[in-house]
C-alpha cells in the first residue's frame, strides 16, 4: 500500500469517526429534548447516574412530577461524591414538589403505590413520601449551613415557627424526622446548641416530646409511623448529648414514656410484630 492510499484510508477513518460522533451527539440531543424519560431509562439501567440525572432534570421540566422522584433518589446517591453541589440540587428538586397543583394527593397516591408493592415490615418507611422528601431537604439544608430552616407546609420554614397550636401529629413526626436524618449525621448541630448553651429551638423541641408521646392512640401503620418518628429522634438526641458530655435525664426518660400501658419501645416493638403477622 503506497503512501497515498494511507492517507487516504486515515482520511476515510478520521471523517468516519467524526460522523459517528456528531451522529451520537445528535441522537442524545434528541434524547434529551424530545424522549427525557428514555434517555433516564436508558443512562440510569447503565449505571450512568450523572447522566440520569441530567435527564430526569429535563423530563421534570417538560412538567413531569414524576421526573422529581428520579432525581431525589438519584441526589441522594450522588451527594457521596459531591456533598454540596448535589445537596444544592437536593433542595432545589425537593421544594420544585410544591410548585404543583394538588400536590398532597399525589403523596397519597404515591404512599398507596410504593406500600401496595412492597412487604409489610417496609411500610412503615413507604409510609409518608413527604416525610422523606422534607428529611432529605432538611439533611441537604445542613450540609450547605441552612439548617435553620425546614420545609413545612411546602414553604422553608424557621425552626422555631414550626411548633404552633395547629401542628398535627404528622406534621411533628416529618419534623422529628427530619431532625434525626440530619443530626446523625452531624457532629456539630447547632439548632440544638450554639456557644456550648442550648437553643431555644432545643427547649421547644424537648418540650413537644412528652404531650407527643402520651397522645399516641390506635393500632395501625400511622401509629406505627408516629412512634418510630420519636423514637429514632430520641435515640438521636442522646447520641448527640453523649459526644458533647452532656446528660439531660428528660431525654433519657422519654423512651419510659408509656403507651396504652407499655413503655414507648415495647409498645412499638409489640405493635409491630403484630402488623407484619397480620
Amino acid at each position: 500500500m503506497d503512501q497515498q492510499t494511507g492517507k487516504i484510508i486515515l482520511k476515510t477513518a478520521l471523517i468516519t469517526t467524526g460522523a459517528v460522533l456528531l451522529a451520537g451527539v445528535i441522537i442524545a440531543v434528541l434524547i434529551s429534548f424530545c424522549f427525557p424519560y428514555q434517555g433516564y431509562k436508558m443512562t440510569s439501567d447503565l449505571g450512568m447516574k450523572k447522566s440520569a440525572l441530567y435527564f430526569a432534570e429535563r423530563y421534570a421540566d417538560k412538567g413531569n412530577i414524576d421526573g422529581l422522584v428520579y432525581c431525589i433518589g438519584l441526589d441522594e446517591e450522588l451527594m457521596s461524591n459531591g456533598k454540596n453541589k448535589y445537596a444544592q440540587k437536593m433542595i432545589s428538586h425537593t421544594e420544585s414538589f410544591y410548585d404543583f397543583e394538588n400536590i398532597d394527593s399525589y403523596f397519597a397516591q404515591l404512599d398507596s403505590y410504593y406500600i401496595s408493592n412492597s412487604p409489610r415490615q417496609a411500610h412503615i418507611g413507604l409510609f409518608s413520601y413527604e416525610e422523606y422528601i422534607v428529611s432529605r431537604n432538611y439533611y441537604a439544608r445542613a450540609i450547605v449551613g441552612k439548617e435553620d430552616e425546614m420545609l413545612f407546609r411546602g414553604k422553608p420554614t424557621k425552626l422555631d415557627k414550626l411548633f404552633t397550636d395547629d401542628t398535627t401529629d404528622i406534621e411533628k413526626a416529618i419534623i422529628y424526622s427530619a431532625i434525626y436524618r440530619a443530626l446523625s449525621n452531624s457532629s456539630d448541630f447547632e439548632p440544638l446548641i450554639q456557644n456550648n448553651s442550648f437553643t431555644n429551638f432545643y427547649y421547644t423541641l424537648t418540650n413537644s416530646i412528652t404531650p407527643y408521646i402520651v397522645g399516641l392512640s390506635g393500632n395501625d401503620l400511622q401509629t406505627l409511623f408516629l412512634m418510630r418518628s420519636v423514637i429514632y429522634l430520641v435515640g438521636g438526641v442522646n447520641t448527640f448529648l453523649q459526644a458533647h458530655n452532656l446528660s439531660m435525664p428528660e431525654w433519657q426518660g422519654f423512651l419510659d414514656l408509656e403507651v396504652q400501658g407499655k413503655s414507648l419501645n415495647k409498645a412499638y416493638a409489640d405493635m409491630f410484630l403484630e402488623y407484619i403477622n397480620e
